[in-house]
């Protein structure tokens, strides 16, 4: 069973993409944020990137190497996108992922899971990305965890603030999906 765990999202199929679109950073360019809340009552400035027309396969992501990732293959697979910390008290949700993802193959499906570590709460992921595995494989959850082949983490960005990751930005205007599964507190 999940410990007490927050989704980001579960993504099963988007919206069309937008091919003309340039959303993610190249290597060399640090990302832009994408559109900024002017207030309750006018929501967005007119310069916003039309996240209507955009899906979750149109953003490219960071590899714990370094390296770009374009989202757009895992198109037509269901996804969960999830926050992670290091040392974070949810640490030991990496145990449950595996078997997570293996019952739902087994039930014949599809199912990825994309981590993305984030150092915003409460500084719980220090390492930098190339030290990422090497903690969560020896130290938390430790005793050598591996990471199940459908789950991939990638490099460390922000959820929140004027730094978040345009993927973030996407998936809080977008599809506005949060809630908390298994064991809550009381």
């Amino acid at each position: 069973m999940l410990t007490y765990l927050t989704f980001i999202a579960i993504i099963t199929t988007c919206c069309a993409i937008s091919a003309n679109k340039q959303i993610s950073p190249t290597k060399k360019e640090k990302y832009q944020p994408g559109p900024k809340l002017i207030d309750e009552t006018t929501r967005w400035s007119k310069c916003i990137p039309d996240y209507q027309n955009l899906s979750i396969y149109d953003f490219e992501v960071e590899t714990l190497e370094g390296e770009f990732k374009d989202l757009s293959a895992y198109k037509g697979q269901p996804l969960l996108v999830v926050n992670v910390a290091t040392f974070c008290a949810y640490t030991q949700q990496y145990i449950d992922f595996n078997p997570l993802i293996e019952k739902n193959l087994a039930n014949g499906g599809q199912f990825t899971i994309l981590a993305f570590p984030c150092n915003q709460f409460y500084l719980q992921e220090p390492a930098e990305n190339h030290e990422i595995m090497n903690g969560i494989k020896y130290v938390r959850p430790g005793n050598g965890w591996k990471p199940h082949k459908n789950l991939h983490i990638y490099g460390k960005l922000e959820v929140n603030g004027a730094n978040q990751h345009p993927l973030y930005e996407f998936l809080k205007v977008k599809k506005k999906i949060n809630f908390s599964l298994g064991r809550g507190r009381g």
